[in-house]
Parts: structure tokens; sequence; C-alpha cells
């Protein structure tokens, strides 16, 4: 103690005001607490001061460390040198050589460094560090890491009290609680909120659940587990199994919840496209189901706004839509409001017609094998035997449920009345009949399929897997 106060003593004696206690500025004040060694000399009217050997420094709640030191006293600068620490009681900064300016309480890193709050670590190659407005500027390349996130950039902007950082230039993110990758032009994230934003050229993948997404902006919610990407994004998501397949989706946004360790939940809309191998779908609400369980992943969609669905010789249609799979096989479909479906009989170049208020189909192997309609149940089916054409059968009651067999009609079950008409192959020669208000071939499908890259997702256009889709009306 006696040698602080001597040393004190000797400071106070020789140097200008302004660097020890007592004068009028008293939050510009530095307080050399120790030093093994001083010397000081005046040039060009400017004092130095230079400390060496296990030097401390104070300025109020800030505390400065370093192996030796120059200060240029009418500056209100002090260059620190060696192993550096500037320690305040919310954080530390180390490096090996810092310009401090006391009078702006700013620190100037040149060099490498590295930061740390209890919480969030940053290193990087260099830094000016603004104490009065807590804004950490970095230099890089750098790494940011904490609790949730592993970020790397080139550059960054972090304001120490917010907790807020703006990553830009090549961002790269990992989730240190599961398999989320992400890389970015920028990148902005709330440690408090435990949430970021990533933007331009994004492209993200969860290896864990096999998913891939890009596009201009993509939010990434910790605390709720959220995934959310904006401006037009593709989602891909690879499917394993027997028959491995990519399942692609674009539309205006795409969400994924991941609502505990079994169940995630995918919702997507406006201009939404969904498309894989063996199927497609085009509608303007999606939302999804994936659920694990002993026997496998069942997947439940519901489709909204008028959906349309492209199995491999199915088209279906109605005010909504859900379809159910296993495994990535679907295997049963529920149509509610003005429900229709068109199925392709592949010999005979022809399509059946199905109408009712609701509609319940089976599948196997993406297969129609039972159908079920309900409510005002209406049936145009063109007969056949072998490969000759053999007329059609339209039959009308308030509920009728079909059965399928090697893609031909095997039974049909009416309870209750019916009525219907026959039509012999020659009454069909100058047109084929069609049920009221329904088309007789499907609309277009969607003709791209996704491609997933190391770095990307692809477009391209693909050759539809079946007639269903490539055939015109004559």
């Amino acid at each position: 103690m006696w040698a602080r106060k001597a040393l004190l003593l000797a400071i106070s004696s020789v140097l200008p005001a302004g660097l020890v206690r007592g004068q009028e500025n008293p939050r510009r004040i530095v307080e050399i607490v120790h030093a093994e060694e001083l010397s000081g000399q005046t040039v060009g009217g400017l004092t130095y001061r230079k400390l060496i050997g296990r030097v401390e420094i104070r300025q109020e709640e800030l505390q400065l460390r370093c192996d030796s030191a120059l200060q240029i006293v009418e500056r209100e600068e002090i260059h620190l040198f060696g192993r550096i620490q500037i320690a305040q009681p919310t954080d530390t900064l180390w490096a090996r050589r810092i310009t401090y300016y006391h009078g702006r309480r700013v620190a100037e890193v040149a060099g490498p460094l590295r930061y740390s709050d209890g919480v969030t670590r940053i290193q990087s190659q260099g830094a000016r560090y603004d104490y009065r407005q807590k804004r950490l500027e970095l230099t890089g390349p750098l790494h940011l890491e904490d609790t949730s996130f592993a970020i790397q950039a080139q550059q960054a902007l972090y304001e120490t009290e917010a907790k807020r950082a703006l990553l830009t230039g090549s961002v790269a993110l990992w989730g240190w609680r599961d398999s989320l990758q992400v890389r970015a032009d920028t990148l902005e994230y709330w440690r408090k909120l435990d949430r970021a934003r990533a933007s331009g050229g994004v492209f993200g993948r969860d290896l864990r659940q096999r998913v891939y997404f890009q596009g201009p902006q993509l939010w990434v919610d910790r605390k709720s587990r959220r995934l959310r990407a904006d401006g037009a994004p593709l989602w891909a998501r690879l499917q394993a199994g027997s028959r491995p397949d990519t399942l692609g989706l674009r539309a205006h946004w795409v969400e994924a919840v991941e609502l505990d360790s079994l169940r995630q939940r995918l919702e997507a809309a406006e201009g939404l496209e969904l498309v894989s191998r063996r199927m497609a779908a085009r509608a303007a609400h999606l939302k999804g189901l994936r659920h694990r369980q002993k026997t496998g992943t069942r997947d439940s969609l519901w489709l909204f706004g008028r959906p349309q669905i492209w199995l491999e010789r199915t088209w279906l249609a109605a005010d909504s839509i859900w379809i159910g799979a296993r495994e990535g096989e679907l295997d049963s479909a529920w149509l509610h409001g003005q429900a229709v479906l068109l199925e392709e009989d592949t010999a005979s170049g022809r399509y059946h017609q199905a109408r009712a208020s609701r509609i319940r189909a089976v599948f196997q192997d993406s297969l129609l094998v039972a159908l079920e309609l309900l409510e005002g149940a209406e049936v145009l089916y063109f007969l056949r035997q072998d490969t000759t054409r053999n007329g059609a059968v339209e039959i009308r009651a308030r509920q009728i449920t079909l059965r399928f067999s090697d893609g031909r009609l095997s039974e049909v079950r009416i309870p209750g009345s019916s009525e219907g008409v026959f039509y012999p192959e020659e009454a069909l020669r100058n047109g084929l009949p069609s049920l009221p208000g329904l088309p007789r071939r499907p609309d277009p499908r969607p003709g791209w399929r996704i491609w997933v890259r190391e770095d990307r997702l692809e477009v391209r256009q693909a050759e539809p897997p079946s007639s269903l889709n490539i055939r015109r009306a004559q």
C-alpha cells in the first residue's frame, strides 16, 4: 500500500493535470494503480509516459492491465502492449496491442483479440470498442459463439448492452443444440430473444431432419423452435425408406416448428407448389404435421384454397384436402367441399370421373385402390375388355364405394337407391361424356423438380412421371 501511494505521489509531481485524481473532469481521469518502472519525457510539446511491468490502470469501473504502456498525456491516449486485459463488471477484452482513448473511452485493437461477457465469446482480428456507446465493432475473419450458436463472418457490430449482433460478409451459422447450419450475406442476432435473422443469399440445412431451405431471408427463433423463410423461398426434404425421394416446396413463405422431439409442424402459403417424384400439389395454404412413431414416420398434410393433387394416375381437387403418408408413401386422402377426382385408364387413354361433397381415397404405392364418395355421389366409369374399349357407365347415388385391383374397377357398392346411364362404345365416337362441370383431363401438373446440392438448391424442369401429365387434349 505504501509503495502504491509513493508511486502516485511521484506521478502527481511530474504529470500534467488530468492524469490523476482530483481534477475537474473525473470521468476522463485515469488512475495508474501499478507499474514496476516509470519514465517520461516531453517531445514537441507532448508529454510521454512509459510504464513497464505488470501495469494496471483504472478509469472508474474499467480496469486496464498489460505488460507495458505508453501514454501521450495531452492526447488522452494510452498505447497498451503485451498481455492486455481490459475488464469491467459486464465483460472482458484480451489482446496484444490496444490504443485506449480515455477521454472518449474508446479502445482500438490492432491484431488478434478475444472478448467475453460470460455468455457470448468472440475472436477477431481487430476491433473498436466504444465503452460509452456500448458498441463493439469487429473486423475479421471473426468467430462468435454462445449457448445457442457458433457464427463466422468477416465483420460484425456487437451491442454489448442490448446483446445484439449484426454480422456481415460470408456469414456461416451452426446450432449447438441441433444440426442446423445456415449461410447468408448478413445475419442479425438478438441474444436476449435467442433469435436470428439471415438475409441475402440464404442457404440452410438441418441434417437431423434432412431438411434444406434457400431464399432471401430466414428467421431462426430458438425459444419457439421455429424456422421461417420469407420472400418466395425453396424448401426441400430428403425422404428415406425403400423408395428415397426429394420433396420440394415453394411458396411465398414457409415455416417449420419443432413441437417436441417426436413432432414437427410445417406451414406454407401463397403461390404454393409441392412436388416429388410421384406426387405434386398446388394450393393457397398448407399445414403439415410429421410424427415419429415406433412403426415409422407419419405425415399429415392439410391443403386449403381449392387445392389440386397429381399422382401417377390420379388427379384430386376440392375446397380442402387432407392427405396421409407413411415413410413418404401416400396411403389415404380426404376431400371436402365440391370434391372431384379423375383417374387415368392408361390402357384406354381415358379418365374416369368422380364427384361428391366428400370423398375418401385409399392408395397403395401411390395407386388408387379404394374410393368412397359421400353425399351426392356421381361416377363416370369407362369400360373395357382387356385393351378393347367397351363404352361407359354413369352412376348417381347418395353414396358410392369403388374398389380397384391392378388399376381396374373390381367392386362397386351402392347402399340405397341409385340411377345410372350406360353409353355404348358406338355412342362415344362423336365425343366422350363428362360429368357436368368436370374437366375431361387434369390441369397441367407443376413441371419442376428440386435437386439438393452441397451448397444450394437447384430447380429444373422435369419430365413428369406418367402419362397423366404429358397427354394433351385432342
